[in-house]
């Protein structure tokens, strides 16, 4: 995995998301559309797996 600069990680559900991103704010802005649009948290980590942040899953009313 070391192509690839970010790896978003899903929690509660299996699978992930490997992203080839400029830098770490560009790998959260897509960890929370990814959690708005799934309604999942979302892990995002950089390319050695070690956690940048955790995205919790958004509040619906």
């Amino acid at each position: 995995m070391d192509k690839f600069k970010h790896i978003l990680t899903f929690v509660n559900r299996p699978g992930f998301v490997a992203l080839d991103v400029a830098d770490d704010e560009a790998a959260l802005a897509v960890g929370r559309m990814i959690a708005e649009e799934t309604g999942g948290a979302v892990v995002v980590r950089d390319s050695q797996l070690v956690e940048i942040d955790t995205i919790p899953a958004p509040q619906r009313n």
